[in-house]
């Protein structure tokens, strides 16, 4: 059990995330510092060594939680089923791939406390090479929609407007 007050759960869904998945876990434990978390790992069923790194990691790091599901469920349903294990005030949803610096985690929890009005906080994302990157986009015009959900809409934005529509959204 956590000795400690659960700030954060937070949920990684994982399937086949090979060493992706070690070199995250890794960096969660190593840049969470400050708050008490725990970490919530649904396997999907990998077919590779993710799910035997879970438990190798699980044995030796209390604050690792396991959930192993026989099939692929896919990302939804494993977020669910972790957001139905946690036991923090907050919750933090990532990908098996994702790595952290700097206390990102503290400093969100944090900004949370200190601003209870806002309903969802996010990390600055960084690519391997330092720079931000961009994870925002518009929200759905008449026109998208058309064009990305009707099928003559998909028709005319790709064979003449050369999928202009799609892209500017």
């Amino acid at each position: 059990m956590l000795s400690m007050v659960c700030d954060v759960s937070i949920i990684i869904p994982n399937w086949n995330g090979g060493d992706a998945l070690g070199e995250c876990l890794d960096s969660i434990l190593r840049h969470t510092q400050g708050i008490g978390f725990e970490l919530i790992v649904v396997d999907n069923g990998s077919s590779d060594d993710s799910a035997q790194e879970i438990r190798r990691l699980a044995a030796r790091e209390e604050r690792l939680r396991a959930i192993y599901n026989d099939e692929n469920l896919l990302f939804a349903c494993a977020c669910n089923q972790g957001y139905e294990h946690s036991k923090g005030r907050y919750i933090l949803i990532a990908n098996n791939d994702i790595l952290l610096r700097d206390d990102a985690v503290s400093s969100m929890v944090e900004y949370a406390d200190a601003h209870p009005g806002v309903g969802v906080v996010t990390p600055r994302f960084c690519g391997l090479d330092g720079n931000p990157q961009e994870f925002y986009r518009r929200l759905p015009n008449v026109l998208f929609v058309f064009a990305h959900y009707h099928r003559l809409g998909r028709l005319i934005d790709q064979l003449i407007l050369k999928n202009s529509l799609s892209n500017h959204y």
